[in-house]
């Protein structure tokens, strides 16, 4: 009963979010979709999961209502103003601002990557310096990763996010080019690189969907053709190998204590498959948990801003935060519990009622500003804020330092390419 309840409310959502915004790819019907894939796997459990309480359903349903309820009266307002979604009222001014100086911003993409290789050469010669060689550390590589997470092997501070912001440059460069070219995939080079000399898969996630979401977003002629679906493949390939790569040299957990005897269908499949159906399917698990043993007590958007908090830290103007959140049992240990565990230890329960309907309002305004307006800052910040969807099902990607130096890096860019289309 619980998982058609489940397949229903994800099915409704999907297709409302496709009438709403018409268009598959949006904000609602893909946090539709994960959500109930997330919430799906949970019921097969696979693992001997707790039971998800009375009380994290009702947050789990009434932020997903509020988030489609801020997309509604955000249409509404516009429709109520007299604002017809006719693009043909608008004149001239619908056409897109962007500039045709594609030079510029493939320079951009060339200088991100270029700089984002620094810090990469920069920790290689860190963990060869710590390792001995390579080998030794892709031998060690749950040592490795560990040694990144306590700071012990640190790149240079912020370059590491710069591939974030190249990837949603080259989505709109591709976009205005209208075919897959190498300044298309070296973000995704350098984005790999520094995910296999890290040992993190987050980036390479992300990276995707700022690609994806710019991409599409980005008003151009259509230029699916033969040679640009085998490039999109080789891509996916790409990507994909060296997500497996990472998953593989890591040898991620693929014995549970708590799995069932299920499980070793799965790991028969891909050996670290259960790994990923843990983390797919526990953070709703730990969010209910959360809910009864709390979180430590922060100032109020310390997570949700905790970007912030950090830099008033480095100026002794805060407190230093921890990097992670605390682990959670599922029980099966885990630290990320859904963005609501974020909003919920941030803002209380008003902040789970009131976050999502925001978000869905923002996310609104920015589609139809980018469908009847567009310009590039508003594409590169709806691409950002439309990851926060994307990973809701996990964490709240706002608390990461990649997600806020990304979009700070894209809105400079895009101020300069706008100025630049006023001038043509």
């Amino acid at each position: 009963m619980t998982l058609f309840l489940i397949f229903s409310a994800g099915t409704v959502g999907i297709f409302l979010g496709r009438f709403l915004m018409k268009r598959w790819f949006n904000h609602l019907s893909v946090y539709s979709f994960f959500w109930t894939a997330s919430l799906a796997f949970y019921t097969l459990r696979l693992i001997r999961y707790y039971e998800i309480s009375a009380e994290a359903w009702f947050y789990i349903g009434i932020s997903w209502f509020m988030l489609f309820l801020g997309t509604f009266v955000s249409i509404w307002a516009r429709a109520a103003t007299h604002q017809s979604v006719d693009s043909s009222q608008f004149g001239e001014e619908s056409k897109p601002r962007f500039s045709r100086n594609l030079k510029f911003l493939s320079r951009v993409i060339i200088v991100l990557s270029i700089l984002s290789l620094v810090t990469i050469i920069y920790q290689f010669l860190l963990i060869i310096r710590t390792f001995g060689n390579i080998g030794a550390a892709l031998i060690q590589a749950n040592m490795l990763y560990g040694a990144r997470l306590t700071g012990e092997i640190s790149g240079i501070p912020y370059l590491g996010s710069l591939p974030l912001a190249a990837c949603c440059l080259a989505g709109i460069y591709t976009a205005l080019r209208r075919k897959i070219t190498f300044l298309s995939i070296l973000p995704f080079i350098v984005v790999g690189l520094h995910g296999i000399i890290v040992m993190g898969r987050w980036n390479i996630v992300i990276a995707c969907y700022l690609f994806l979401t710019a991409l599409l977003y980005t008003p151009h002629e259509r230029f699916i053709k033969r040679n640009t679906i085998i490039t999109f493949i080789l891509v996916a390939i790409l990507v994909l190998g060296t997500f497996i790569l990472i998953s593989s040299s890591r040898r991620l957990k693929i014995h549970f204590k708590y799995e069932l005897e299920d499980m070793e269908t799965v790991r028969s499949t891909i050996l670290f498959l259960p790994s990923f159906y843990f983390y797919f399917s526990a953070p709703p698990v730990a969010f209910s948990e959360y809910l009864y043993i709390g979180e430590e007590k922060f100032y109020p958007g310390s997570y949700t801003f905790k970007p912030v908090y950090n830099i008033l830290a480095k100026l002794d103007l805060a407190e230093r935060l921890p990097p992670f959140n605390l682990f959670i049992n599922t029980p099966e240990r885990i630290n990320a519990g859904t963005y609501l565990r974020e909003i919920h230890a941030d803002f209380g329960p008003p902040g789970v009622i009131i976050f999502p309907y925001v978000l869905g309002i923002i996310l609104t305004l920015l589609y139809l500003r980018i469908t009847y307006r567009p310009s590039v800052i508003w594409i590169v910040i709806f691409a950002h804020f439309f990851v926060i969807v994307c990973h809701s099902w996990s964490v709240n990607v706002m608390k990461h330092g990649q997600w806020a130096v990304s979009i700070l890096i894209s809105v400079i860019v895009a101020l300069k390419l706008d100025s630049m289309a006023k001038e043509e």
